[in-house]
């Protein structure tokens, strides 16, 4: 299971989510829709862009390029 961090119009989000579905991977979709979402989310990672993706043990893996590295 995935933990996939993504905004409304991403394009990179979507691909991520399209290489999840096609390898049959199981996610949750967390989607930062509202400013205090999309402010939280920076002050407890650090991060500023999206898509983030995580394993279910909290592993960070990072964006669309860093998952299709880690499903190969």
């Amino acid at each position: 299971m995935f933990t996939i961090y993504t905004t409304i119009d991403c394009d990179f989000c979507t691909s991520a989510k399209n290489l999840l579905n096609e390898s049959n991977r199981e996610y949750v979709n967390v989607i930062l829709d509202t400013s205090e979402k999309k402010k939280d989310f920076k002050e407890r990672t650090g991060l500023k862009t999206v898509p983030q993706i995580y394993t279910d043990s909290g592993h960070h893996i990072g964006g669309y390029e860093e998952l299709k590295e880690y499903l190969n």
